[in-house]
């Protein structure tokens, strides 16, 4: 698995995919970037600075100049300490870019705020990506989505936004569930961000994700194509 980044310190690469501190949106709570270097830390690019730390996995370079962090499907991960800003409310977007080998694995996973609380996972099963919130005094399932299609060895660019009771769920800029939010229950947890791996199901991923972002507010579907487009240069 990896994480997709880039190299700060090269001028061309910063005019070619304008990745620059300065652009990021207001309302990222987590921006992922960082290279070669800095040890096992790797940087958030949001006024927040949830940085997070990197587990087991190594740098490489990717045909577009993106680096990227290799995953072996086993033990890495990235860490990012518990905080209030990265928590999920009722109004949030996780987006990122992966590529999946079709088995079951975890992508990530965060606490949720607000009115109901849980724990909020994301991962694949075979062919298809799920979002899940769980209760953590028992495990139980309180939402799931499992319908977005992963084409194996290809990247996608997969976004959940969440607006008070509508989870909506795009694929490649494309709108591909709107589903009605079925919580019940209230249940306080505040856990680490993890991802590359969905601890409460044990799973690591194994192939790669990247370009990881949180916002605290829902992408509309314009915001969202428009980072499709900018971004698809990136890793393909």
């Amino acid at each position: 698995m990896a994480i997709l980044t880039r190299n700060w310190l090269d001028d061309q690469e910063l005019k070619l995919f304008d990745f620059r501190p300065d652009k990021v949106d207001p309302a990222a709570v987590l921006h992922m970037t960082g290279y070669p270097g800095r040890g096992n830390k790797i940087f958030d690019l949001s006024r927040y600075c949830n940085h997070g730390t990197i587990t087991g996995a190594a740098w490489t370079r990717l045909p577009s100049g993106l680096w990227c962090l290799a995953f072996d499907g086993t033990d890495d991960k990235i860490t990012v300490p518990d905080a209030a800003s990265i928590r999920l409310g009722t109004t949030f977007t996780i987006e990122m870019w992966i590529r999946s080998s079709g088995t079951t694995k975890g992508l990530l996973q965060n606490c949720v705020t607000g009115t109901e609380l849980g724990i909020f996972q994301m991962g694949t099963y075979s062919t298809k990506a799920y979002y899940v919130m769980r209760n953590p005094s028992n495990n139980l399932k309180e939402y799931i989505s499992l319908g977005v299609a992963i084409n194996t060895g290809e990247f996608i660019h997969l976004v959940c936004t969440r607006n008070g009771a509508i989870f909506k769920d795009y694929k490649n800029g494309t709108l591909d569930i709107d589903k009605a939010d079925c919580i019940t229950g209230v249940v306080h947890t505040t856990i680490d961000t993890v991802i590359g791996y969905a601890p409460a199901l044990a799973q690591y991923w194994d192939d790669m994700i990247g370009l990881v972002k949180i916002y605290n507010r829902d992408l509309n579907s314009q915001d969202v194509k428009a980072l499709y487009r900018r971004e698809v240069i990136c890793v393909r």
